[in-house]
């Protein structure tokens, strides 16, 4: 598993498969109310963007960690890398280009989709007696908006819709 910046190609693997995974999609309609009916008429509109929830746990004493004396650890790494995702770039070439980095989520055999992170949240769990966090939390809200139309039957025969 990884997730890549695109806008600077840098790359992070967890160090473990999320710890949860939440996935929503919701189908939107209006609704016109016929002068005298008894109810509502729904009419199908839109499919709202998939939403992704995934946390992430990073345990500086697990194998790939970096222990209490790593000036830059493997947890301040990752927790840099995934706020980066929450910020404009310095120098923006255009309206789209001042906007957050795409982040490219590569699950093998279940995701491969480039999506919006929406928010970052973290939270920092037992720490070394030089006060830096041993374990850290992160909460990764994700959107996708694909750019092709998705249907039904692609979902029914195929699985998934997001590889």
């Amino acid at each position: 598993m990884s997730i890549t910046n695109m806008r600077s190609g840098g790359t992070m693997e967890p160090q473990f498969n999320p710890m949860q995974l939440e996935e929503s999609i919701s189908a939107n309609y209006t609704k016109h109310a016929p002068l005298g009916g008894s109810f509502e008429r729904m009419h199908f509109t839109h499919t709202s963007n998939l939403a992704l929830s995934l946390i992430f746990v990073f345990d500086d004493y697990a194998v790939g960690g970096s222990g209490p004396n790593d000036e830059l650890g493997v947890l301040e790494r990752a927790r840099r890398f995934l706020f980066a995702f929450c910020l404009p770039a310095r120098q923006p070439v255009d309206i789209i280009g001042g906007g957050t980095a795409d982040a490219h989520l590569v699950w093998p055999g279940y995701y491969s989709v480039i999506a919006k992170v929406l928010n970052v949240k973290s939270r920092s769990t037992m720490f070394w007696a030089n006060g830096k966090p041993r374990i850290w939390t992160a909460e990764v809200s994700l959107e996708w908006s694909p750019s092709d139309r998705v249907f039904a039957d692609d979902m029914t025969n195929y699985g998934t819709i997001f590889q």
